[in-house]
């Protein structure tokens, strides 16, 4: 999965939807470089349109949105829209803000990355995100595990698009 690519097509959507001022979640790290490359993407297409990003990185789980977010209300009020580079940190701040009764996307809007629907469909609103062809890759995977079994000597080389699926955040 090419994450600069997605990186850069959720700044890319942000841009094309009016939002100028965004925060985006991330995590520190060295080691993970789909964050480090979507991170990359994102700023090099914010750049692009003249956004205005405030980089966190506090974490992208659940809960370490949620805790940011309730401690924090007065900073990410700031935001027209949060990019968080999970959807389940996405899902966090949408859990805090809905908590505080602050109207998502009339307020400020939210964007995930993942499109892990089982549990995006649990939440209100559902939340907009960056779609990775999961079942491509899985059935890529598989493709070469079974290669390997049967001692075959495959290679396979493809790059997988990530899409916007929009829904109400």
């Amino acid at each position: 999965i090419d994450n600069i690519k997605s990186g850069a097509l959720a700044g890319k959507y942000l841009a094309k939807k009016g939002f100028k001022n965004v925060l985006m979640f991330t995590k520190e790290t060295e080691i993970e470089t789909n964050y480090i490359d979507r991170t990359y993407g994102f700023l090099k297409e914010a750049k692009k349109y003249g956004l205005n990003i405030t980089i966190s990185k506090i974490g992208i789980t659940f809960d370490e949105t949620y805790d940011y977010a309730i401690n924090n209300l007065d900073k990410i009020l700031n935001f027209e829209a949060i990019f968080c580079q999970q959807d389940y940190g996405a899902l966090g701040i949408i859990k805090a803000l809905n908590e505080h009764k602050i109207k998502i996307p009339e307020r400020i809007s939210i964007l995930g990355h993942d499109n892990f629907e089982e549990i995006i469909t649990m939440f209100s609103p559902k939340l907009t995100t960056v779609a990775l062809p999961f079942e491509e890759l899985c059935c890529n995977a598989i493709k070469y595990l079974i290669s390997k079994i049967q001692k075959e000597d495959i290679s396979i080389k493809k790059s997988l698009k990530a899409s916007i699926i929009e829904r109400e955040s």
